[in-house]
């Protein structure tokens, strides 16, 4: 059935287009609004001259529109899906060395490739060292495993999602255009990956196409995307300014952490709230695959069965999928695992006890669940109250396809209750339906489309440039030194940091000496920081492009401007581009350098201008 998308100050300007991945598990919502919203890993906007179309996805890709006729969000199916069932697995199959399928038609084929995930960074930043990679990745994936192989495989999958959609009569129609026009594609990550596994991601991401057309393309971290989506869902009569929510987005391969305060509320329209990051983390912990591969192992021992790796990964994923879905760890339930006749015949011996010969299931006991589990919900709890302590936490909200596990959540609830320190966050925040599934990629959508009201930042730390100068003194005497111009003052952080400028200054370079480094330094109107990035600019005595020179033409002087862009993605950045402006009036500005630096003390903010 369509559902309604939540109403918005600019709801008249904006279509969207929502993908996402879905568990339908009845799950408590007491504290967090329940909207039915959307999953990581892709969004996408597609604009008109006067509308807006957003789509997200993940690694379980959901796709739905919003259908201005009706008024309402429409799910998108693959022309594959049994029974028009919008969740779509990220999973391809090979043949002769060429993907062959995509999604529901390759989850059975023995030559699929899954977890391609786990391999985008690789050990030590994922720790994959422990972990069966054949059996999880498959024969065609376990070959695909190196960083090039595997930029290939998320291209191409990326390739048929975005071909599949593009050329949907249905959307065509809706939009009564024979071509899509423009479209900007949001794309969420976890912060946990480098430069090198963001760069991976956004390679594949690029060749895959989402830039033709004019298409744009934007990143996000999961942290952040989960913060916003769960600060659009605060209860105004719940909530009240300086509480501080800690939101848990545990997924699949990697746990993302991010802590938002309410930092004020209308006094007549409580929908309207501001908000701010305290503290993001990201953690690669590979929960899921270890559960899996806990499974997989007892089911090899236990049968004692040949189990290819197609198979492997086909029965360890539907076992891990039921354990975390049904499995309390109160009673005497039992995870049942349905196996194929004609394979047994072949290869079992008969000799196993939890194996039901006559309705061909294999059932997992408590105690193994229980040991498959209890690794991965001991990390997560003590990475939880970790965070309480840390940032202040007085609110605690769950998302993410882990979060749907009832053991999960009563180990969660006893560990709180029984913790003086933290028993005062009890209940838990959870999200209903499917909505912690799509939790991150509903945030994604809110950020992609808060246009009037962008996120901001914060920082009690402002930037200098520390630059050479020589200046002459007399006769064969001459002063070196670095002078510093500021570039972002300390007051307009701590009001809000502007995202780009320019700030002009004037070098000298002595003949015959080496140019001497140019440099970012923080500062906070009390002391400096460390550099933050240097580089030295390719500007030579010889160039040409001086504006002036000492009396005796041993110094020249080169007027230059910094100009900077704050970079808004997967890992907030600064960008300092240096150019020379020449003498000669009309000549054109000369390129000299460049810094780009990681920035990891600016505090994302926000405002929530929806009736809720």
């Amino acid at each position: 059935m369509p559902r309604a998308l939540p109403s918005s100050a600019h709801s008249s300007i904006y279509y969207n287009l929502i993908a996402a991945s879905s568990t339908f598990i009845p799950v408590l919502d007491d504290q967090l609004h329940n909207f039915n919203p959307t999953r990581n890993t892709l969004a996408r906007l597609w604009r008109t001259r006067t509308d807006w179309l957003r789509l997200i996805s993940a690694s379980f890709l959901v796709l739905t529109y919003w259908d201005p006729n009706q008024g309402a969000v429409c799910e998108w199916s693959p022309p594959d899906a049994p029974d028009d069932d919008p969740v779509t697995p990220s999973v391809l199959a090979f043949k002769n060395n060429r993907a062959s399928s995509w999604g529901h038609s390759a989850v059975r084929d023995r030559n699929r490739v899954s977890w391609t995930k786990l391999c985008v960074e690789g050990a030590p930043v994922v720790p994959v060292d422990s972990l069966d990679l054949k059996a999880l990745l498959g024969d065609e994936g376990f070959k695909r495993r190196d960083r090039r192989q595997v930029e290939r495989v998320i291209r191409e999958y990326l390739t048929f999602i975005r071909e599949a959609f593009c050329r949907d009569e249905n959307v065509r129609q809706l939009q009564r255009a024979q071509n899509l026009p423009h479209i900007d594609w949001h794309f969420s990550m976890p912060a946990c990956w480098t430069a090198e596994g963001v760069h991976t991601m956004r390679s594949a991401v690029e060749g895959a196409g989402y830039l033709d057309n004019d298409g744009a393309i934007f990143y996000c971290s999961e942290a952040m995307a989960a913060a916003i989506a769960v600060s659009y869902r605060i209860r105004a009569d719940v909530a009240k300014v300086g509480d501080r929510l800690l939101v848990c987005d545990v997924g699949g391969a990697t746990t993302d952490f991010a802590t938002f305060e309410i930092t004020a509320a209308h006094p007549f329209h409580g929908w309207q709230m501001s908000f701010r990051q305290v503290a993001q983390d990201s953690t690669a912990d590979c929960a899921n695959p270890f559960v899996e591969q806990r499974l997989l192992q007892h089911l090899r021992d236990s049968l004692g069965l040949p189990l290819g790796s197609g198979e492997v990964a086909r029965l360890s994923v539907e076992a891990a999928r039921t354990a975390k879905e049904s499995f309390n760890g109160l009673d005497d339930t039992e995870v049942s695992l349905t196996l194929g006749g004609k394979y047994l015949d072949q290869y079992y011996n008969g000799e196993c006890n939890d194996f039901y010969r006559d309705r061909e299931v294999f059932c997992f006991r408590r105690q193994v669940l229980m040991e498959s589990l209890d690794p991965v919900v001991n990390h997560i709890v003590g990475q939880m109250i970790h965070h309480i302590r840390e940032h202040g936490a007085n609110r605690v909200a769950m998302v993410g396809g882990l979060s749907c596990s009832p053991y999960l959540r009563r180990r969660i609830e006893s560990h709180l209750a029984n913790n003086p320190g933290v028993s005062e966050l009890l209940p838990v925040g959870y999200m209903q339906g499917n909505d912690a599934m799509t939790i991150v990629s509903y945030g994604l959508t809110i950020k992609g489309g808060t246009i009037p009201h962008p996120i901001q930042y914060q920082s009690e730390w402002g930037y200098e440039i520390l630059y050479p100068f020589s200046q002459q003194l007399g006769t064969n005497l001459v002063d070196r030194r670095h002078y510093r111009v500021t570039a972002i003052r300390v007051d307009q952080g701590r009001v809000d940091v502007p995202a780009q400028g320019n700030v002009p200054f004037r070098l000298s370079i002595q003949d015959g000496t080496p140019v001497d480094e140019i440099s970012i330094r923080p500062c906070n109107g009390n002391g400096y920081d460390e550099k933050v990035g240097w580089t030295i600019l390719a500007i030579s005595f010889h160039s040409n492009l001086h504006a002036g020179q000492s009396p005796d033409g041993a110094i020249r002087y080169f007027d230059v401007e910094a100009s900077w862009v704050l970079n808004q993605g997967v890992h907030l950045d600064l960008r300092w581009d240096f150019m020379v402006v020449p003498r000669a009036e009309g000549a054109a500005r000369v390129h000299v350098g460049t810094i780009t630096h990681l920035v990891d003390h600016m505090t994302p903010r926000w405002e929530r201008h929806v009736a809720q």
